[in-house]
Parts: structure tokens; C-alpha cells; sequence
């Protein structure tokens, strides 16, 4: 509706009488009012209303189950130098390709694959070793001595040797192949003496698991001052060695037992 025309025809009817005229301004004033307070008060009721309203849900995102990963051990390129090095290659050392036995010491497998053999323990599971048991080991060349404490052997194990021992431990037969540690090859009283004054010279007793060969000799001959050898049902040599080299005597593969010489032992005929 057009209210603005019927305002100015009404207002020019009325233009001689001013009353009239002032009657209908003011009508028209408080219509004016009231329309506008009506117009503010819906507009609140209708603030009202949308703030009354529960809010909307906001959107969900639902969670995928997805398989846990699980992630493969990576193998690791492990450097390794040759036994001449002159050359390393790289191998890989995964899980899968691990060339151990459990229960073979490293420096017993290193020793007979890159010498000549030596003298080292035998533990066994079962003791004493079965005839079966004794048999491959003899094929194998393979030389038992003196038994020890906890099922074990003292043995000379060749390289030859080295499947055989890998078998025996993988059947359980053997139980653990370990070097000779130098403290079981060295007597109580003369491990005293050698600390209290590493540079003295003690006269000592060397003994060996069997005649020593010629090169064997040569490296004992480079620490001790020779008196005399003796081969037979026991071997051993006799002779002077400085305290601090005695340790190096021991480390010896073949070297089964120092002692010292004792005063009265000099003057046996």
C-alpha cells in the first residue's frame, strides 16, 4: 500500500482547515510510532526465540578402524673386514642369516678357523660323554685330557673339528666350548708375588698339555729364560721369567699350568 499518497491527499482535502490538517499529522505521527516500537518488539521476540533454540549438532566425523601396522625389522648393513685387511664387503645381518651357535665362545670359533686349533674347555650335558659322542669326536681328531669341575673337559680341538662341535651343541650333547681363562691356569701364591713386584724374576714350572711343537717353543723360549725341558708322561719346562711377563706365558694355548719353582725343587737331582 501506497501510504505516502494517501497521506498528501488527505493533508490537501483538509488544506483550508487547520485543524483538521493538525488532527490528521498527529494520527499519522502516532501511527508512525506504533509501527515502529511493533516492529522493534518482534524483532526481540524474535532474538528471543533463536537464542531459546537448542544448538545445532555440529558434524561427527566417525573414525575408520583401520588394521594396526606392523612394521618388519629392517636389515642392517653391517661392514665386515676380511681376515687379511685388504678388503671389506658388506653383508647383511638380518635375523634370518646369522651364522651363530649358541654356546660356542667367539674366540674359540675365530681360533679355528683362522689357526691352527688349541686347547680349550668341553662342557657337556651329559657326563660322562657316551660312546657315540666319543666316537665323533675322535673322527674329528679331537683330544681329551684332564676332567674338571661342572661335566667339562680340557680338549685339544683342531680345526677339523669345528661341524662336529657345531652338531653337538645343536643336539644338546654339549653344553658350552669356552676358552681356558688364564686364571685357572695360574697358581694362587705366585699371582701374589707377581703383583707385589712386577719386575722381579721368578723361577717358574711351565706346564704343557703335550710336547709342544718347535714354533710353540720358540714363542715360550721369547719370555722365559730356559733351564731345561722335559717330555714324557708330564711335560714342562723350567726356567726364569719376569713377573710382568707372566701373564703373557699363560695366554699361551698350550700352557696348561704355571707354579713357581720353589728353592728346593732347584736342587732335585
Amino acid at each position: 500500500m501506497d501510504y505516502k499518497n494517501i497521506i498528501t491527499t488527505k493533508l490537501d482535502k483538509h488544506r483550508g482547515n487547520p485543524c483538521i490538517r493538525c488532527i490528521w499529522i498527529i494520527g499519522i505521527v502516532i501511527i508512525f510510532f506504533t509501527m515502529a516500537c511493533g516492529e522493534t518488539r518482534v524483532l526481540q521476540e524474535t532474538k528471543a526465540v533463536v537464542a531459546s533454540l537448542p544448538p545445532l549438532p555440529s558434524p561427527k566425523l566417525e573414525e575408520t578402524d583401520l588394521p594396526p601396522t606392523t612394521l618388519e625389522p629392517e636389515e642392517m648393513e653391517t661392514i665386515v673386514p676380511s681376515p687379511t685387511g685388504e678388503s671389506v664387503e658388506t653383508t647383511s645381518t638380518s635375523k634370518a642369516n646369522i651364522d651363530s651357535v649358541e654356546g660356542m665362545h667367539a674366540m674359540v670359533k675365530e681360533q679355528l678357523t683362522q689357526s691352527n686349533g688349541g686347547y680349550f674347555i668341553l662342557q657337556f650335558n651329559d657326563f660322562p660323554p657316551d660312546q657315540d659322542t666319543q666316537s665323533k669326536l675322535k673322527a674329528s681328531n679331537v683330544i681329551l685330557f684332564d676332567h674338571i669341575p661342572e661335566s667339562a673337559y680340557y680338549a685339544y680341538l683342531p680345526p677339523e673339528s669345528l661341524s662336529t662341535l657345531e652338531e653337538l651343541l645343536q643336539i644338546g650333547v654339549l653344553r658350552q666350548v669356552d676358552p681356558i681363562p688364564n686364571s685357572d691356569k695360574l697358581e694362587a701364591g705366585l699371582l701374589e708375588k707377581m703383583q707385589a713386584d712386577p719386575q722381579q724374576d721368578i723361577a717358574v714350572i711351565v706346564q704343557f698339555f703335550e710336547e709342544p711343537s718347535a714354533t710353540d717353543q720358540k714363542n715360550l723360549e721369547a719370555l722365559l729364560e730356559l733351564s731345561a725341558y722335559s717330555f714324557g708322561p708330564v711335560n714342562f719346562a723350567e726356567g726364569t721369567v719376569a713377573a710382568k711377563d707372566i701373564e703373557k706365558i699363560l695366554s699361551l694355548s698350550f700352557v696348561k699350568w704355571v707354579e713357581e719353582q720353589l728353592v728346593n725343587q732347584l736342587f732335585e737331582e
